[in-house]
């Protein structure tokens, strides 16, 4: 790869780390991909086995709402939300398309999708009021 290509890919990663916040997992994903963006998260893959997450604040008073959409061809998908100590706050799975989540405290939450050994894909939105 030449150096412009290089420095041009390294510019677009973290152009993409700063969009997306802080994220992170413990994850494999087999032929396909999971992207997060500021309001959502979708993946399509072979398999998807593990944790990824983003973290979003909010505060006290919000409510956070979650539309999920999921096409399992094997194994199981969830989505959990974990407060700032790491306590799942809110468990979504994939036979669930909607749920809102009034927010208690200020603070950092963690929006997290899990995969046990899942085959398909999904696409979660969540919006803040």
């Amino acid at each position: 790869m030449n150096r412009f290509k290089r420095k041009t890919a390294i510019i677009l990663m973290v152009i993409l780390l700063l969009l997306t916040g802080c994220s992170g997992g413990s994850y494999k994903i087999t032929i396909g991909e999971i992207d997060f963006n500021k309001d959502g998260v979708s993946g399509a893959y072979k398999e998807f086995n593990g944790y990824q997450f983003t973290s979003i604040k909010l505060e006290e008073g919000d409510t956070i709402s979650f539309n999920l959409e999921v096409t399992t061809e094997e194994g199981n998908f969830t989505v959990k939300i974990l407060d700032s100590e790491g306590d799942i706050i809110l468990s979504i799975n994939s036979d669930e398309h909607s749920k809102d989540l009034l927010i208690e405290h200020t603070g950092t939450y963690r929006i997290q999708v899990e995969g046990d050994k899942h085959e398909g894909e999904f696409d979660l939105v969540w919006y803040v009021n």
